[in-house]
């Protein structure tokens, strides 16, 4: 954003620069998809979600994220098997085997939609929220176009709720 490359980014909230502007769109927390014969159905625990294998999505290869975080604060680790660039391809995986796909609940309101032969199941892990966000450089915050943009986004999201 700095070097004007790119005019907006949207996505979870993190540290940004100072001088980056950031306006909150929604909020989401963390939930999973299994197939519907998946055994840890009625009986997940923070111990039974270590005991299969979990696909994290990830464009960056990142496998470790909040989930860890709250099973290392209870002593457990989860098992990554794979690490995939797309919700799609880990949704297909998950359909036919015992893995488990952790994803944001706003993700999950879109693959309802597609009836896939998936079942979701609650982290009982106390996850904080994962808060969207929208954010520039201060250079564009009067640009009658960019602001526009802003507008129209943030107006989707408030039509969503």
């Amino acid at each position: 954003m700095r070097s004007g490359k790119v005019d907006l980014v949207i996505g979870s909230s993190r540290d940004w620069h100072p001088e980056i502007k950031a306006q909150s769109l929604f909020n989401s927390t963390f939930q999973a998809l299994v197939r519907p014969e998946h055994p840890i159905i009625g009986q997940v625990t923070p111990e039974s979600l270590t005991h299969y294998p979990h696909i994290s999505v990830s464009r960056r290869g990142r496998t470790l994220g909040p989930i860890d975080d709250a099973l290392r604060d209870l002593q457990l680790q989860r098992n990554v098997a794979l690490t995939l660039p797309s919700f799609h391809s880990a949704m297909m995986l998950t359909m036919n085997s015992d893995y488990i796909l952790p994803l944001p609940r706003h993700v999950l309101q879109g693959v309802k939609s597609v009836n896939l032969p998936l079942v979701e199941i609650e982290l009982p892990l106390g996850l904080v929220p994962i808060f969207i966000v929208q954010a520039w450089h201060p250079r564009l915050d009067r640009d009658p176009a960019h602001q526009w943009l802003r507008q129209t986004i943030k107006q989707f999201f408030l039509e969503k709720e």
